[in-house]
């Protein structure tokens, strides 16, 4: 019996979703230096924006390429209307996505 809630516990949690695909809502994809970038803004603050590339895999190979980093804020900055917080970047190397608050 303990067996079976167990077990049911596991898949109910599994089951689960974070919810954090929701969080955002897709603003635009605009093309900086040839490559596609996908623009989001945060739901919860508008102020933070998010810009991945839309074919990563090949900038997973370098590791976290600061072009890509650099390419990600141009993007934000554009879509936005505004200047993004240099102070305030972070950078997620295995998706070449960059999450920055703007500033207008």
């Amino acid at each position: 019996m303990l067996r079976m809630i167990a077990v049911s516990c596991v898949a109910l949690l599994s089951a689960c979703d974070d919810g954090a695909r929701f969080m955002s809502d897709s603003v635009g994809i605009v093309t900086v230096d040839g490559y596609r970038v996908e623009v989001k803004r945060n739901r919860a603050d508008p102020l933070i924006w998010e810009a991945a590339h839309m074919n990563p895999i090949k900038l997973r190979l370098n590791h976290g390429d600061p072009k890509a980093y650099a390419r990600n804020v141009r993007a934000i900055e554009q879509v936005s209307g505004c200047k993004a917080d240099r102070d305030n970047l972070n950078h997620i190397a295995t998706i070449a996505a960059t999450v920055a608050g703007v500033t207008c």
